[in-house]
């Protein structure tokens, strides 16, 4: 049975060794297995690098814009998020930066805050949106900052380019406690969160919040689309949003129930069973797709995005019958040992599915206790099994 091999590609300042260069104009980081492709990464380098915008923490890949519901090749840093616009080709603002900072304000249910009283010697006042930007100490502080970065667009000047980098302040500076569970001064603008650390060192004594990890990590997932009906049908055509899908299928009756995934000119068999069925495969996303299914009893559909779940990298995972697990991003690049485990009688199919490729670690027959080498490519990934009874796989 053949089954998809390629899928959609998803996607506090640490001082690291340099990026590798991939290919001309590609930067790959060991930190996150992600990699910068040109434009993206002659922008990271000639903007501000690991302490303005992070590491990538997923590949780069179309997406929706949650502001204007435009759809742009997009890819998520840990402090911001890098859009493609087409209609900009050829000028300095074909790549944009998101509004991350207002973002993440809204998921935290707040709002730009009510205006200061007015202009404090010393600082930068905004007029837009009635908020001063104070140095912590003496030549140190969030005006330096603000003052000394920006984007190198020919023909602005220092505050126009330190505009387009953060954004307006959309809050004064106030003592909060960050996703780390650190109390520091901080003050948000739209771009941006700056972070005061008295601690550190003069040059890391402002820090940039890491917008882009809490902004993709708190963006609810889209809703699951459901289907469900009895004895045979073939679906009407629907676009799947996501571009991981688990598809879960359940089924009551008891001859046979076979299901076929249609994308294109692409026809696969995803599930050939007999009798009842309770289980999960995986289905690419982003794609037009409709279903042909054989049933004999009443049967159900449920289309899902992936979830992550870091803690598969390094503590495994278990579970019962055919399931699709939850992305996560691999201990490393390479061969990494493994245990296998299951108590059923029929097959027991492991595929270990990576942004660059997939690998099948497991094809038997009855009941297993084996090891075997996984060979993963760069991330996300995610497992697909096949079983009929107890399963379990851990790093060895």
């Amino acid at each position: 049975m053949r089954r998809w091999f390629s899928i959609l590609m998803l996607g506090a300042l640490v001082i690291a060794e340099m990026p590798s260069i991939a290919a001309a104009h590609n930067l790959c980081f060991n930190e996150t297995g992600f990699c910068l492709e040109d434009p993206f990464s002659d922008y990271w380098e000639n903007n501000g690098g690991l302490p303005v915008f992070g590491y990538p923490i997923n590949a780069a890949t179309d997406e929706a814009n949650s502001d204007t519901g435009q759809t742009y090749k997009t890819q998520w840093l840990e402090r911001n998020r890098f859009e493609i616009h087409p209609e900009n080709a050829g000028t300095p603002y074909e790549i944009l930066l998101g509004l991350l900072g207002k973002n993440r304000l809204a998921q935290l249910n707040r709002g730009v805050e009510p205006r200061e009283a007015g202009a404090i010697a010393g600082c930068i006042w905004f007029e837009d949106t009635g908020h001063n930007v104070c140095d912590q100490a003496q030549g140190l502080g969030f005006k330096s900052y603000w003052q000394s970065n920006g984007l190198k667009i020919p023909g602005l000047d220092a505050y126009a380019r330190s505009l387009q980098l953060f954004g307006l302040p959309l809050t004064s500076a106030t003592m909060e406690t960050n996703a780390n569970g650190d109390t520091v001064m901080t003050q948000w603008f739209e771009r941006a969160r700056f972070e005061w650390h008295p601690n550190n060192p003069d040059q890391y004594k402002v820090l940039l919040g890491l917008l882009g990890k809490e902004v993709r990590e708190n963006t609810p997932l889209p809703q699951p689309i459901m289907l469900s009906g009895i004895g045979p049908k073939v679906t009407d055509p629907l676009m799947i949003p996501f571009g991981y899908a688990r598809a879960t299928f359940t089924h009551d009756g008891r001859s046979n129930f076979i299901v076929w995934a249609y994308q294109g000119s692409d026809r696969d068999l995803i599930v050939n069973e007999i009798g009842g069925y309770n289980g999960s495969r995986f289905v690419p996303g982003k794609k037009e797709t409709f279903f042909e299914i054989d049933a004999d009893g009443t049967w159900s559909l449920r289309l899902e995005p992936l979830g992550y779940n870091q803690g598969i990298a390094t503590g495994g995972i278990e579970g019962r019958g055919d399931t699709v697990s939850d992305l996560f991003e691999p201990a490393k690049i390479g061969n990494i040992p493994y245990r296998f485990s299951h108590n059923g009688n029929s097959n027991f199919i492991v595929w270990v599915y990576c942004a660059g490729g997939r690998d099948l670690v497991q094809n038997e027959i009855g009941p297993v206790q084996s090891e075997a080498v996984a060979r993963f490519s760069k991330g996300p990934c995610f497992y697909e099994v096949q079983a009929d009874g107890d399963w379990s796989i851990a790093p060895k």
